[in-house]
This record gives C-alpha cells, structure tokens and sequence, in this order.
C-alpha cells in the first residue's frame, strides 16, 4: 500500500497465511505457509524486479515460530524448532502441555541465514533486538504460564534474566516483542479490561517500572505484530 496515494497492490497470490513481513534492501521478507505447503511456516524472500518468491536454504525440517527485524542495524533474526520434534513432543505431552524442545535462533546474513544460539527443552515465544544482544520471551513447555525474559549476549552465547516485572510477562502475546533497549522495551500485550480482553502497544520503562499505553486496539480488533520504522 503506497501511503501517500492510499493505492493498494497485490505482489502475490502464493502464500495461505503470512506471520511476518519486512521490507529489506534486497527485497521483501515473508514468514508464511505457501499455498502448496501444509503448515510449515518458512523463511522467503520476494524479489522486487522479478516480482518472484523464492524459498531461503535453512536448516532442514525447521519451523519458524517468530521473527524480528532491527531497522537500525538492518539485521533480521528468526527462532524455531524443528518439526518433527515438535509433532514427538506434542504426541508425548502430558497433563494438555508440551514439554520444551531445542529451539534455534538464526540470523540473516550475507543472503543466506546463519545460527547464532541454541537453547534447549524450551519453547522461545518472541524475540528482538536489544542494542547488541537479543531479549527472548521463552517458557519450560509450550502453554507455560510462567514465562520468562532473558537477554542473549551474542558474541559469547551467554544468557542471562532481563529486569522485568513479572506478572506482565505473562501479559505479553506470542510474538510481541517489538524492539528493546537498556531503558526501554516496546511490545505488544493482552489484557482484561471491562469483562473483555483487548490488545495494547506498551512501553515498558525499566527505570521506574512504568507501563505506557501507546495505542490500544478495539474490542473487537487485535493487535498480532508491530515494527518500528526509521523516519
């Protein structure tokens, strides 16, 4: 959609459903099942000359579960798991939860994806950037109710908690995570509010604990991803 004259075009008809989408020098990324495929959500790229989806080369079997783009440093991150460990996982589960699987956090780099960190027996439900590391949201088992923040410190693979209030992690959605420094942290959260639940875009201040409403989505509306662009 061209903001300034509201027209609306269709690049293409080939995905069943798309989780997230950032536009790159080289192109356009998708996260999306393809019409063809069943539901393995993977990695493309949309070419803007040729007006053509091609797939990326990643690791076999592997099943994106949240993705995020840094438009500061251009740096483009995806996590996930692999299917198949997943489906045995999911066939093994007990009392309705899935127990924690290897999880996988790739970056873009050089047109091709790279892998940067590993975590095991978890589920990593969100991910962003924070200045040089990563924040991760992740939790014990698929439906854990007490979930976690940490930041990854990249360069040495070190992993430690992130200074958050507790009880509002709880509050923030799948794939929510918006962007992050050591001051602030931009993300997208469910609550109840009137007898029903509604989404918001908050900020979250590390300083004095403070939570900011920046924009809050109808009752009947919802909010799945934001991105954070550079004027």
């Amino acid at each position: 959609m061209n903001c300034h004259s509201k027209d609306v075009q269709q690049l293409t008809n080939k995905f069943f459903a798309i989780n997230n989408i950032y536009s790159l020098n080289d192109g356009i990324f998708i996260a999306g099942v393809k019409r063809s495929d069943d539901t393995a959500v993977k990695p493309y790229i949309y070419d803007k000359e040729t007006k053509t989806v091609k797939e990326i080369p990643i690791m076999n079997d592997f099943y994106i579960a949240c993705a995020h783009y840094d438009p500061v440093k251009q740096d483009l991150y995806v996590s996930g798991y692999l299917e198949k460990e997943d489906r045995k996982a999911f066939d093994e589960q007990e009392d309705g939860d899935i127990k924690g699987i290897t999880n996988y956090i790739y970056k873009f780099d050089g047109n091709k994806f790279k892998l940067i960190y590993s975590k095991k027996n978890c589920y990593i439900k969100s991910i962003t950037s924070c200045e040089n590391d990563l924040l991760i949201k992740w939790g014990t088992t698929y439906f854990d109710e007490d979930m976690n923040l940490s930041k990854i410190c990249v360069e040495d693979e070190k992993e430690e908690a992130f200074e958050f209030d507790k009880s509002e992690i709880k509050n923030i959605v799948d794939d929510g995570l918006v962007y992050a420094d050591m001051g602030n942290v931009l993300y997208i959260r469910q609550i109840e509010k009137k007898n029903d639940y509604v989404y918001q875009l908050c900020s979250y201040e590390n300083d004095n604990r403070q939570i900011n409403v920046l924009y809050e989505a109808s009752a009947e509306s919802a909010i799945n991803n934001a991105q954070v662009l550079i004027k």
